[in-house]
C-alpha cells in the first residue's frame, strides 16, 4: 500500500548580514571566524529572542536541546581585524579603579601592551531549520524571532542583521525540503520574488530524511556559557545545490 511520508514541523528563517562571526576555537591573540553559524550561535540568537538571560542555565540548556541545520547561501568573503590591548602586570595590586592601576603601570613599567585579531565574514547570506522532539513551541519562536526581546545580531554586537528573518514554521519530510520555504531577501533573487538561489553546502543535526555526503565534527554545543566551554557534536553536510 503507498503510503504519504511522515511529515514534521520545521521553523524556518534567513540570516544575513554585511558582517558576522562564528566563532572559532579561541586563543590568546586571535579569535577566528568559521565560515557558517554554529549551534552556540544559532541557540545564543533564539534564546535572545526569547527573552533568556545568558545566566539562566536551565533555559539554555533546553534550547540546546534543539535540532539545527544550516544552508549557506553566501558564505561571504574574510576581513581581519584588529585590537591594541594594554593588560596590567600582576606586581600592580588592588588599584582603585582602572585608571589608576594604568597610571600606576605606565610609572612603574608594569602594563604589557598586545594585539589581537578579530575574524570577520563580510556578505554572508544564510537559511536555517530548526526542529524540536516536541518539547518546545516551533510557533512561539518565530513569533519572538519576528518581535525579539534582545537585538539579534551574528557572532558580535557590531554585526546586526541587515535583511528580516522571516521566520516560519511548516510541514515538510525533512529539514531539506523545509529550505524550499525560506523567504530570501529580493535584492539576492533578482526580480522574481520566487527564484530559488542555489546554496554552497548545508550543515545539519542528524536526521532520519537527510542523508549525508560527509560527517564532520564541530566543537559548538554549549556546556557552560559563563566559562565558555562547549561540546563536540557530529555534524551531517552535503555539499551543491539541488
Amino acid at each position: 500500500m503507498w503510503r504519504l511520508p511522515k511529515m514534521s514541523d520545521f521553523l524556518v528563517f534567513t540570516l544575513e548580514s554585511r558582517m558576522a562571526s562564528f566563532g572559532d576555537l579561541a586563543g590568546q591573540e586571535r579569535r577566528g571566524s568559521e565560515i557558517w553559524p554554529g549551534k552556540s550561535s544559532l541557540v545564543g540568537l533564539l534564546g535572545a529572542a526569547l527573552g533568556v538571560q545568558r545566566s539562566d542555565d536551565a533555559a539554555q540548556a533546553r534550547l540546546s536541546g534543539l535540532s539545527v541545520a544550516v544552508a549557506a547561501y553566501d558564505t561571504g568573503t574574510p576581513l581581519r581585524d584588529y585590537h591594541t590591548v594594554e593588560s596590567i602586570a600582576q606586581k600592580i595590586r588592588n588599584p582603585g579603579t582602572r585608571a589608576n592601576a594604568i597610571a600606576l603601570a605606565r610609572s612603574n613599567n608594569g602594563s604589557n601592551t598586545s594585539i589581537t585579531w578579530r575574524d570577520y565574514r563580510c556578505g554572508v547570506l544564510y537559511g536555517v531549520v530548526v526542529w524540536s522532539d516536541g518539547e518546545h513551541d516551533l510557533k512561539k519562536i518565530a513569533t519572538a524571532l519576528e518581535r525579539p526581546a534582545f537585538v539579534p545580531f551574528l557572532g558580535r554586537k557590531s554585526c546586526p542583521l541587515s535583511s528580516p528573518m522571516a521566520a516560519k514554521v511548516v510541514s515538510r519530510g525533512n529539514p531539506l525540503e523545509a529550505l524550499d520555504a525560506l523567504t530570501l531577501p529580493p535584492w539576492r533573487t533578482g526580480d522574481d520574488s520566487d527564484a530559488r538561489i542555489s546554496w554552497l553546502f548545508i550543515a545539519s543535526d542528524p536526521h532520519a530524511g537527510f542523508v549525508p555526503e560527509e560527517i564532520v565534527w564541530r566543537h559548538d554545543v554549549p556546556v557552560d556559557r559563563h566559562r565558555w566551554h562547549f561540546k563536540a557534536r557530529e555534524v551531517h553536510v552535503t555539499r551543491g545545490s539541488r
